[in-house]
């Protein structure tokens, strides 16, 4: 019986698989692409697209894939909410500043808070409940 592609993974994702498996550096050692629609968006498979290591032989991407699904994917998820929370955090840094008043200082401790916290709730990585901005 023929083995089941593995599911299509973005570009970001098989840079982490290849980054996490192989202890490289993109755009050092290797670098990746994927086809693009008119808006933008990834459309089809990312492959590798040029392999600049000459220590190591370019890994079989569907093992890559393989490897993401199996060992991966919660890491690179985790770092995905990880960033998020940061660029949020970091749009709020303005609040805590000495010159803020109080009252939005108070406000924006909270949401901030909550966003320090979504590492603990249970659903992370793949389920975040993201709080409001106030």
């Amino acid at each position: 019986m023929a083995k089941e592609p593995v599911t299509m993974i973005c570009h970001d994702q098989l840079i982490h698989a290849i980054e996490q498996e192989l202890g490289l550096t993109h755009g050092i050692d290797f670098l990746v692409a994927h086809p693009l629609d008119k808006n933008g968006v990834q459309c089809g498979e990312a492959y590798l697209f040029r392999w600049m290591n000459k220590d190591i032989t370019a890994p079989d991407i569907e093992h890559m894939k393989a490897r993401y699904h199996e060992c991966h994917c919660e890491t690179y998820e985790a770092n995905a909410a990880r960033e998020r929370r940061d660029a949020l955090l970091a749009q709020t840094d303005w609040t805590q500043a000495q010159d803020v008043p109080v009252t939005v200082k108070a406000k924006y401790a909270d949401y901030r808070q909550a966003l320090r916290d979504i590492t603990t709730q249970a659903g992370f990585p793949t389920s975040i409940d993201w709080p409001l901005l106030p």
